[in-house]
């Protein structure tokens, strides 16, 4: 099993990168016994075909569990990362249907993602903090306006910048 505070960091990434793309959640959990650890959205496979950005959006979402994982603790295995980044990569044929130029916007996409997640770390971190202090984010959180004017991008929801999740984590 993978060490839950990775799992958090990775569900963060995700639901940071939609909360900053404006795409909208359901709830974010680590205690799904189906499903297993996951953000789920308000977004339909028809919506996310049938516009571009809202699939570039999407695309980036997927790509940022990892990046989140990656930025956190480096050496860290995200098991998360495959069924993602095939997602992601099903996303982008869709949209761009010639393989070549999915793949430059895969790579684009990538650095876009470690970008926007660097920009919003802080987030990330609060996210992952009360996902492993409650287990679950639910309306009443996701509800908080979005501050990314201040520079972080949850500010005011009232999330965990007071949990520490490891001395190993780059904040």
């Amino acid at each position: 099993m993978a060490d839950r505070t990775i799992v958090a960091v990775h569900e963060a990434g995700h639901y940071v990168a939609a909360r900053a793309r404006g795409i909208p959640i359901r709830y974010a959990t680590l205690d799904d016994p189906e499903a297993g650890p996951h953000v789920q959205l308000r977004l339909s496979r028809d919506e996310i075909d049938a516009d571009p950005a809202v699939a570039l959006a999407f695309a980036e979402f997927l790509l940022a569990g990892a990046a989140a994982v990656a930025r956190y603790r480096p050496a860290a295995a995200d098991r998360g990362d495959a069924d993602d980044l095939k997602a992601a990569r099903a996303t982008l044929d869709r949209l761009y249907r010639d393989p070549r130029a999915a793949r430059l916007a895969l790579e684009g996409l990538r650095r876009r993602t470690a970008a926007l997640l660097a920009a919003h770390w802080s987030a990330v971190i609060d996210v992952a903090g009360v996902l492993l202090a409650e287990g679950t984010l639910g309306p009443t959180r996701i509800a908080a306006p979005l501050a990314a004017e201040a520079g972080h991008c949850c500010a005011g929801w009232g999330g965990g910048a007071h949990i520490k999740l490891s001395p190993h984590g780059r904040r």
